[in-house]
C-alpha cells in the first residue's frame, strides 16, 4: 500500500489438506524427488492472483433478537466508534490489523496502523 512492501505468510489448515492428502502424496510419472521449481513457481503465481476478502469492523454490538427483528429500512444503529477510533481488519474470523478510517481521493480508505496478534473471533 502506498509503494510499501511486506511479507505474507500463508497457513493452510490441516482440515483443508486432509481430504486431498493421498493425492498430494502420490508420485506422478516423471516426477523427481526433492524440490519441484515448476510447481513452486505455479503455486506462487496463483497465490499472488488470489483474492482475499478483508472486513473492516467499525463496531460490534449485542442486540436482542426482538430488537433486530424490529429493524426496517431507514432504522439507525448508533455505533460506538469515533472518527479517530481504531477499527479492526478481519479476514474471516481472524483479526489481522488495527487501522484508522479516512479518505483517499474520493474513496473511503483504511490506513493499517498495527498488526494484531493472531486470534480467532466467534461469529
Amino acid at each position: 500500500m502506498e509503494d510499501r512492501g511486506g511479507r505474507l505468510e500463508l497457513m493452510l489448515p490441516y482440515a483443508t489438506l486432509e481430504p486431498v492428502r493421498e493425492l498430494l502424496l502420490q508420485q506422478f510419472m516423471g516426477e523427481k524427488f526433492g524440490r519441484d521449481s515448476i510447481w513452486e513457481t505455479h503455486l506462487a503465481e496463483e497465490l499472488w492472483n488470489t483474492d482475499v476478502d478483508i472486513d473492516v469492523v467499525l463496531d460490534e454490538q449485542v442486540m436482542r433478537l426482538s430488537d433486530v427483528m424490529k429493524l426496517q429500512p431507514g432504522s439507525r444503529i448508533l455505533l460506538g466508534t469515533q472518527p479517530d477510533s481504531m477499527v479492526l481488519l478481519r479476514c474471516g474470523t481472524t483479526v489481522l490489523f488495527e487501522g484508522r478510517v479516512g479518505r483517499r481521493k474520493n474513496r473511503v480508505a483504511v490506513r493499517i496502523e498495527n498488526p494484531v496478534i493472531r486470534q480467532q473471533v466467534g461469529l
